[in-house]
Parts: structure tokens; C-alpha cells; sequence
């Protein structure tokens, strides 16, 4: 992987020095490979890359990478580039098949999208017990309500039965 990376360093900075146009030209005369493997070499450079240069050249800022296969290191762009290290080194990339490696980047994607889903479901659920929750605390002070005023009724009645019985036992007396 050390040795890609140098190279896709070293087509980034030659072609940082072409005019527009004359990329494709140059490759052709002055690059044994594809166009597309130019690409991809520049691509592992971009990405595995360390920021800074050293005295011998680019190196990797993934250190536990550095005996990855060209095409693994690749198939490894597709685990987000915070991850991407400790995928390998949990996985053992560097011993794996191209095929285990898809298979694992896979499953990989498929239990991230369950976990995002499940995180989503979640939320929503967590939204739906809250509203659920207002609602309940809102019917709860509307039945506080009714009560009190139901109260205050029956105080009301009861004050008026009591005033009724007065009056009926002063004119009984009379």
C-alpha cells in the first residue's frame, strides 16, 4: 500500500503541473498503466495518505494498513474513513480474500442500516411517547379541571340545600 500511495502522490503532483487537457497525453506517454489505475492510485493517495510527506516519500497515515493489497485497500473506501482502520484491523483484511472483504463491507452496510433504522424507529418512538405523553398530561389537567368545577358545583348545591333547610325549619318554627 506504501508503495501505491507514493505513486498516486506522485501522479497528484504531476498532474498538478499539467495544463488543463493535457493529462490524459501525458499519461499515455509517460505512465505504464491505465488511466484508471492512475485514478485509483491517486485515490489511495487522497485517502490513505498521510497529510504531511516524508523524507521518504508519502506514507500512510493508517500505520496498522500498511500491508494491505491495492485492492483491498480500495474495497476499504467504502467503510467511512473514521472507520476504516479499525474495520481492517478487527477484520485481519490484510489476510482476506477480495471476496471475504466484500462480503464483510457488506454486512458491514447491511447492520449499519439496521442500526440507523432502528435509531430512526427510536426517535420516532421516543416523539410518539412524548406527544402521547402531553396528550395524557393534557387530559389529566382538563379532568383536574372538571373535577374542581365539579366541586365547586356540589359546594354550591350543598350551600343552597343547607340556606333551603334553614329557611325550611325558620318557617316550620313560625
Amino acid at each position: 500500500l506504501s508503495g501505491a500511495i507514493e505513486i498516486g502522490r506522485r501522479l497528484t503532483e504531476a498532474k498538478e503541473l499539467l495544463q488543463h487537457g493535457e493529462w490524459g497525453d501525458w499519461l499515455k506517454s509517460e505512465f505504464e498503466f491505465s488511466q484508471p489505475t492512475a485514478s485509483r492510485l491517486m485515490t489511495l493517495f487522497k485517502e490513505y495518505g498521510a497529510d504531511q510527506s516524508s523524507l521518504f516519500g508519502a506514507e500512510s497515515k493508517y500505520s496498522a494498513l500498511n500491508n494491505l493489497s491495492i485492492t483491498n485497500a480500495l474495497r476499504l473506501l467504502a467503510i467511512p474513513d473514521e472507520e476504516r482502520e479499525a474495520f481492517a484491523v478487527e477484520h485481519d483484511i490484510e489476510h482476506k480474500t477480495g471476496r471475504e472483504v466484500d462480503e464483510l463491507i457488506r454486512q458491514k452496510q447491511e447492520a449499519d442500516a439496521r442500526a440507523e433504522r432502528a435509531e430512526r424507529e427510536l426517535k420516532e418512538s421516543d416523539e410518539g411517547h412524548a406527544l402521547a405523553m402531553a396528550e395524557l398530561s393534557e387530559q389529566l389537567q382538563e379532568a383536574e379541571q372538571a373535577a374542581r368545577d365539579a366541586k365547586s358545583v356540589a359546594q354550591t348545591a350543598n350551600d343552597r340545600v343547607k340556606a333551603l333547610a334553614d329557611e325550611r325549619d325558620g318557617m316550620a318554627a313560625e
